[in-house]
């Protein structure tokens, strides 16, 4: 969620920045931190997309886990 939302605030922030005058133009008008947070808000809602479809499997708990659950006051 981090990358996306990063990425999202960094497209936007460049659309009011005047680009560097050395780095080569781009169509559409994007800047170079336009090019660079596409990939990295793209990457971060595949890992979105693939926590939501895998669901957690719950494990059984461990010996040590009975354990320590004994000893503690229901």
């Amino acid at each position: 969620m981090f990358a996306v939302g990063y990425g999202l605030a960094r497209i936007s922030l460049e659309t009011v920045r005047e680009p560097d005058a050395y780095l080569p133009h781009f169509p559409f008008g994007l800047t170079m931190g336009m090019m660079l947070s596409g990939p990295m808000v793209l990457i971060g809602l595949f890992f979105i997309w693939r926590g939501l479809r895998e669901p957690i499997v719950p494990q059984a708990p461990t010996a040590a886990a009975k354990a320590v659950a004994a000893d503690e006051p229901a």
